[in-house]
């Protein structure tokens, strides 16, 4: 390993610049990045600069929320019908509206899609049961396992940036690398991610904890997946038992209106709604100056700290109903519900000072920067840190 690594050709010729050095474009801040791996926060330091109402759920609130989102996807799925059952579109405007319908019918049923990881939380309501009656039905409408997906979406929350033990996009070191990396990669890497990245997470936990490497029956759909517990079992028969309905029911629509319209009404904005989960996940916890951590330098508030507020314009942020501009507040205080997370946020961006990690640039911008500057980790004393920018990917990086 010792002989392999090298610093690339242009890191070579930044010799006058510390390997913790971040340009200020990038970074939130214009500090060296390792000044950002010992917050000095305690969990009620940073509970107690959140105004206490911040932390109250209400039914009445939580389901007007979900109404909307319903009444906007019901009324997209009405424009969709109508355009296959009647518009009679020439071929050359359909291929450009279905890929606009998919778009934004994908992205209205995200937003159901964060209401019910609300409520895997327990952030939806103050009733645990209308949490998991909530969300194991529009979770399963989604073709996600509800209870599948919690327990594992709890342990990536309690090992956040773990490098051996957190539940998604567990990065790559530099032994799993193949060099040269440029830009044709880049773009494999990224229709690799947003096509099959949530089915493959689903059904082959790609991407995730280590711990389970070379195990037999790792996926979220078996009840006797080492991913969950003999407790858990009967859950996820109950999660099984949601998808099945689904799909059933698909089947059903297909068989009376055919597989056409069950294709332009549901899966291609089902393939959107999968594009957004995993484009969102990855870009919240990976940049080039969050770090991963081992067993030895790991705490829970390093592990939330490893997050990125990211502004993607008020129109997708409140769709999705910004989670992806306030997860910070999100992965501290998770039961949190997300009509106050603007409000924490807000405070939290100034007890964090330094610590609080925000990117405003488009949503293109971002995830080219994501997919084409951090492709693998190398570790310095229990860190693990992606190359700084502007290295090239021809030779394996490691931090000095």
């Amino acid at each position: 390993m010792a002989e392999s690594v090298s610093r690339s050709r242009k890191a070579k010729q930044e010799e006058g610049k510390p390997d913790s050095w971040v340009p200020s474009a990038s970074a939130t801040v214009s500090v060296p990045r390792e000044e950002l791996t010992a917050p000095p926060f305690s969990v009620q330091e940073l509970r107690d600069c959140i105004p206490a109402h911040c932390f109250e759920k209400s039914n009445v609130t939580s389901f007007t929320y979900l109404a909307v989102d319903l009444a906007i996807v019901t009324g997209l799925l009405f424009v969709g019908a109508f355009l296959h059952f009647q518009a009679n579109m020439p071929t050359w405007l359909a291929v450009v509206v279905w890929p606009i319908y998919f778009f934004v019918q994908g992205t209205c049923a995200t937003g159901v899609w964060v209401l019910a990881h609300e409520a895997g939380h327990g952030a939806f309501s103050p009733q645990a049961w209308v949490n998991d009656t909530m969300g194991w039905i529009f979770h399963s409408a989604l073709l996600v396992p509800y209870f599948s997906w919690k327990y594992t979406h709890a342990s990536h929350h309690l090992h956040t940036n773990h490098i051996g033990k957190d539940e998604v996009h567990v990065p790559p070191t530099g032994r799993d690398m193949k060099f040269p990396w440029g830009k044709g990669r880049t773009a494999l890497s990224i229709i690799k991610h947003l096509v099959l990245g949530w089915p493959f997470y689903l059904a082959k936990n790609v991407a995730s904890n280590k711990q389970f490497k070379g195990q037999k029956n790792v996926n979220h759909f078996s009840p006797w997946s080492p991913l969950f517990t003999e407790e858990q079992r009967p859950y996820i028969i109950l999660s099984d038992i949601g998808i099945i309905l689904t799909v059933a029911a698909l089947s059903l629509l297909g068989y009376k209106y055919g597989t056409p319209a069950v294709a332009l009404l549901y899966l291609g904005p089902y393939m959107v709604v999968n594009m957004w989960l995993v484009l969102i996940t990855k870009l919240q916890h990976t940049a080039n100056d969050v770090p991963v951590y081992d067993e030895t330098t790991f705490s829970w508030v390093k592990g939330q700290l490893c997050t990125v507020d990211r502004n993607f314009g008020w129109i997708l942020n409140t769709v999705l109903h910004h989670i992806n501009d306030t997860h910070i507040a999100h992965h501290l205080f998770s039961k949190m519900p997300h009509y106050h997370a603007e409000e924490a946020t807000a405070c939290l961006k100034v007890k964090l000072g330094k610590y609080y990690r925000y990117r405003s640039a488009d949503v293109v911008t971002q995830t080219l920067e994501v997919f084409g500057e951090c492709v693998y980790v190398a570790e310095k004393k229990g860190v693990w840190w992606y190359p700084t920018i502007g290295d090239d990917h021809t030779e394996l990086w490691t931090p000095q």
